[in-house]
């Protein structure tokens, strides 16, 4: 008898402390969710949760054949570079020789 008494003593202890766990339990034992409060912290966390769920499954997902960056960047070989360059140096090169071929002059 002492022990119930403790066990009821205990259980409303318990209610006034978390008012909302009796109802969750409830809901879970019946297999279903109760629903937060709006702007609860309960609701910011259950959001957040679904939220990484639905990154981390998209992140798992196939995105189909892997494209090399020669292929999504365009070329990127050094060949393709190297003649592009030789080209500036040698423009930079002449105005360099026409400008001081003007200094010359004067």
């Amino acid at each position: 008898r002492d022990q119930a008494a403790l066990a009821r003593v205990a259980a409303a202890k318990r209610q006034r402390e978390e008012p909302g766990r009796a109802v969750d339990e409830a809901a879970a034992a019946l297999g279903i969710s109760t629903r937060h409060d709006a702007g609860s912290r309960d609701a910011l966390l259950a959001k957040r949760a679904a939220q990484t769920a639905f990154h981390r499954r998209r992140e798992d997902e196939d995105t189909g054949p892997a494209l090399n960056d020669r292929v999504l960047l365009g070329g990127g070989a050094a060949d393709d570079l190297a003649p592009r360059l030789a080209k500036r140096h040698e423009a930079s090169a002449r105005r360099a020789d026409a400008s001081s071929a003007r200094v010359r002059e004067l």
